[in-house]
């Protein structure tokens, strides 16, 4: 059975229990913010079964903001534990192939939202320009899912830099 086969019967039986951060850091690398900016980032997931209904997926996220001159100006990263659940009789879904299918594209999609609020609300507390990151996680990422996926996906992109001014207007 394939992976994606793998991610959707396991996706119609779990619910979450518990989604959490187990690690933050945001750390500012330099006073000045330029213009135009360039962000590179990547997220991995580990997943572990703890029981016959329930399983735990650790996924990492890391966003360093650089200046198109490579300077690296800020570096956000974060750790999330999330913990699911299945009914009792779907146990025989939980198979550490599945899980680790799960882990690496549904738990990310569930983690990213969390991720991406916490690089937002801390560029503001670090007085930096608003940091828009993309609504999801990579692009195509399902296209990339196959037997073989990949534990470390990488996002990239530029953006040019909100005015400051403008914002707070």
């Amino acid at each position: 059975m394939g992976a994606v086969e793998l991610v959707r019967k396991i996706a119609e039986v779990i619910n979450i229990d518990q989604l959490y951060f187990a690690s933050t850091e945001a750390r500012r690398e330099t006073a000045h913010y330029p213009r135009d900016v360039e962000f590179d980032g990547t997220y991995s997931s580990q997943c572990r079964i703890s029981s016959a209904t329930t399983f735990d997926v650790t996924v990492g996220f890391t966003l360093t903001v650089s200046g198109i001159d490579g300077r690296r100006i800020t570096v956000f990263h974060a750790v999330m534990t999330l913990k699911y659940r299945a009914p009792q009789e779907c146990a025989k879904v939980i198979t550490e192939e599945a899980v680790d299918a799960f882990g690496q594209v549904n738990a990310v999609f569930h983690a990213y939202p969390y991720f991406r609020e916490f690089v937002q609300s801390s560029a503001g507390r670090m007085n930096l320009p608003n940091i828009i990151m993309p609504a999801m996680p990579g692009k195509g990422l399902f296209g990339q899912i196959n037997d073989d996926a990949l534990k470390v996906l990488p996002m990239r992109g530029k953006r040019p830099a909100p005015d400051r001014q403008a914002a707070n207007q």
